[in-house]
């Protein structure tokens, strides 16, 4: 489940990913600690979901409202993390610190859970 999980994620985040040079930072960009708890949580969101195991419609519907939840509590929206993904996924640098940061935390919450 998690490799499945694991690989649709990186699946999107390699389409998010297709420009190859850094593009100017937006003005609303997301910080680097903003985005990694922003994808950190959307990371949670998504294996909430998967547990959940739902089809068709209820899995549409069950994405929206716990992205919808995420970006609530960040305080952010659809288009400022599309933006701010965007410009770190032009900058390999950038995006792999947040995604190792990422990884840290998801690992240590786990051994925290187990």
């Amino acid at each position: 489940m998690r490799a499945i999980f694991a690989v649709l994620w990186m699946l999107f985040v390699l389409a998010a990913c297709q420009q190859s040079t850094t593009i100017k930072k937006p003005k609303d960009c997301l910080s680097e600690v903003e985005m990694t708890a922003l994808l950190k949580d959307l990371h949670l969101a998504q294996a909430r979901i998967m547990l959940l195991n739902p089809i068709g419609d209820s899995l549409k519907r069950s994405y929206q409202r716990e992205y919808a939840k995420v970006f609530s509590i960040h305080h952010t929206n659809t288009i400022i993390f599309r933006n701010s993904l965007q410009y770190y996924c032009s900058d390999p640098e950038k995006f792999d610190k947040v995604y190792n940061k990422i990884i840290v935390d998801l690992n240590q919450l786990e051994l925290k859970n187990d």
